[in-house]
C-alpha cells in the first residue's frame, strides 16, 4: 500500500505534536509531507529532524536563517512568513492537520483545501468565522473535512451510523470538563493567577485554550462549532458538566433513547480516527477505557452565573455569524490580557460581553461574506476592544 502524504499546519501545538505521535505508530501508513509552526523554533527544528519532511515552514520570518541553519544538512526545503506558509498549503497531499489555533490560521487553512483530499480541522477559531465560506470551497475541491475535537469527532462518528432523519434528534450535548474551577463560587475567582487557570485536570493543552476551557468559553465555541459543522439549531445544543471528560458528546432522540460517544481523554484517539477516515484499523498504543474501573458517570448542570461565557456564543449564533466573529475577536484579546496580568479572571467575559454588544449591532451577516470581510470585522472588533483594554 502506497504512504499517504500528510501535512501539518502547526505542529508545535498541542494537537499538531498528537498527530504527529499517531502518525509515528504507522510508519508502514503514513509520511510527514510538511510541518509548520508559529514561532516555537526551538521545537519546529526538533520535529524536523525528528520525522523528516520534505518541506518545513515557519510562520516568524525572524526564525528564517535559524531554521534554515539546521535544515542545511539535509534535503528538507524550508520557507517563512505567510508566503512560507501558502506554498506549504500548495503541496499536494491526502490530507492536511489544520491545528493552528486563532483566527490567524484561516487564510492557510482556505490555500489548502484544494491540495488535499482531508482536512482534519483542529482550528475551531476558523470554523466559527468562516464556515460557509470553508464548506463551499471544501464541495468545490471535493475535499472532506473531518473535525478532531473530541466532541464533535464524537458527533461525526455517532452520525455516521445514524440512519434516522433529523427529526428524530431531540436534543444534542457536549460535555464540558468544567477546567480548574468548576465548583468554585464567584467571588474564589476573582483573584485567580493565570498559571492556575491554565492547570487544566485532563487535558495537556496550550495557555490559550486552557483558559477558555478555565472560563468555559472553549465550550461555547464548540457550541457555535456544533451548530455550523452539523447544521442544527442552537436550541437543540446544550452543555452538561462532566469533569471525567470519558463521555464527550450525547444525542438525545424523541422517543426517549439516548446515544453516547465515549472514550478515553487523550487527543490521539479522535486524531487516529481522522487519519485513518474511513478505515477502523485497531490501535495498539492508545489507551482503553475501563468503565468498572471509573464505576460510575458524573454529569452538572452549567452555572451560568460563575461561567458565563457559553451564553454569550448562544446568543451571538442567534444575532448572526458577525456576532460570533466579533465575539472570538473579543476573546483572543481579552485571553491574552488575563495571561499578560492586564485584567482579572471575570473581566474576560465582562469585555467580551460588552465588545460583542456594541461591535456586532454595527455589522450583519451580509457583512461577513468572503474571507476579507470576515478578517476585516476580526481585525476591526480586536481593535476595539484593546482600546477598551486601556480603561483597565
Amino acid at each position: 500500500m502506497e504512504k499517504e502524504k500528510i501535512t501539518i499546519l502547526g505542529a508545535t501545538g498541542s494537537i499538531g505534536k498528537n498527530a504527529l505521535d499517531v502518525i509515528a505508530m504507522h510508519p508502514e501508513r503514513f509520511e510527514v509531507e510538511a510541518i509548520t509552526g508559529g514561532n516555537n523554533i526551538e521545537l519546529l527544528i526538533s520535529l524536523a529532524q525528528q520525522y523528516r519532511p520534505k518541506y518545513v515552514a515557519i510562520a516568524n520570518e525572524d526564525y528564517y536563517n535559524q531554521l534554515k541553519e539546521a535544515c542545511n544538512h539535509s534535503d528538507i526545503q524550508v520557507f517563512a512568513g505567510q508566503k512560507g506558509l501558502k506554498e506549504v498549503a500548495h503541496i499536494p497531499v491526502d490530507r492536511t492537520v489544520a491545528a493552528i489555533s486563532g483566527i490567524s490560521g484561516l487564510g492557510v487553512l482556505m490555500e489548502a483545501i484544494p491540495f488535499c483530499n482531508y482536512l482534519l480541522l483542529a482550528s475551531k477559531e476558523a470554523l466559527i468565522t468562516a464556515w460557509p465560506i470553508i464548506k463551499q470551497e471544501a464541495n468545490k475541491y471535493q475535499t472532506q473535512i473531518l473535525p478532531i475535537d473530541s466532541e464533535h469527532n464524537s458527533l461525526f462518528q455517532l452520525m455516521q451510523t445514524d440512519m434516522l432523519p433529523d427529526n428524530w434528534i431531540e436534543k444534542i450535548i457536549l460535555t464540558a470538563s468544567g477546567g480548574p474551577f468548576y465548583g468554585h463560587n464567584y467571588e474564589d475567582l476573582s483573584n485567580v493567577t493565570p498559571a492556575q487557570a491554565c492547570r487544566h485536570p485532563n487535558w495537556s493543552m496550550g495557555a490559550k485554550i486552557s483558559l477558555d476551557s478555565a472560563t468555559l468559553m472553549n465550550k461555547g465555541l464548540e457550541i457555535v462549532e456544533a451548530a455550523y459543522f452539523f447544521n442544527v439549531s442552537p436550541k437543540k445544543l446544550d452543555i452538561l458538566v462532566h469533569k471525567q471528560s470519558v463521555v464527550h458528546a450525547m444525542l438525545y432522540y424523541c422517543n426517549g433513547n439516548i446515544k453516547a460517544g465515549l472514550n478515553y481523554p487523550d487527543m490521539r484517539i479522535p486524531i487516529a480516527y481522522c487519519l485513518h477516515y474511513p478505515q477502523c484499523v485497531e490501535e495498539h498504543q492508545l489507551p482503553r477505557l475501563d468503565l468498572a474501573e471509573i464505576g460510575e458517570l458524573h454529569f452538572e448542570q452549567v452555572d451560568y452565573t460563575c461561567f458565563p461565557s457559553p451564553k454569550l456564543m448562544f446568543n451571538a449564533i442567534e444575532q448572526g455569524r458577525h456576532a460570533v466573529i466579533v465575539a472570538n475577536a473579543a476573546n483572543e484579546i481579552t485571553t491574552h490580557a488575563f495571561l499578560d496580568l492586564k485584567i482579572g479572571f471575570h473581566d474576560i467575559y465582562k469585555i467580551n460581553e460588552k465588545i460583542t454588544d456594541i461591535i456586532a449591532a454595527q455589522f450583519t451577516v451580509n457583512d461577513c461574506q468572503s474571507i476579507e470581510s470576515v478578517l476585516d470585522i476580526d481585525t476591526y472588533s480586536k481593535m476595539r476592544t484593546n482600546k477598551l483594554l486601556q480603561q483597565y
